[in-house]
């Protein structure tokens, strides 16, 4: 079965993944700082990564 690209992250975990290991702690952080925007649907979060690659600092 094909998996298609897509531009979300889905939870803290997947973030800090794709960030590099950077801790979920510190990205909580970074999201009440308004840093980068998280999205809820439920209790799931996602991210969309292309509002993290263009965070108005380097993460």
């Amino acid at each position: 079965m094909k998996t298609k690209a897509t531009d979300w992250i889905h939870e803290w975990k997947g973030l800090s993944e794709y960030l590099g290991g950077i801790s979920v702690r510190t990205l909580q952080r970074y999201e009440k700082e308004g840093i980068i925007q998280k999205y809820r649907l439920g209790k799931k979060v996602f991210f969309k990564k292309s509002e993290v690659d263009s965070a108005p600092v380097a993460i």
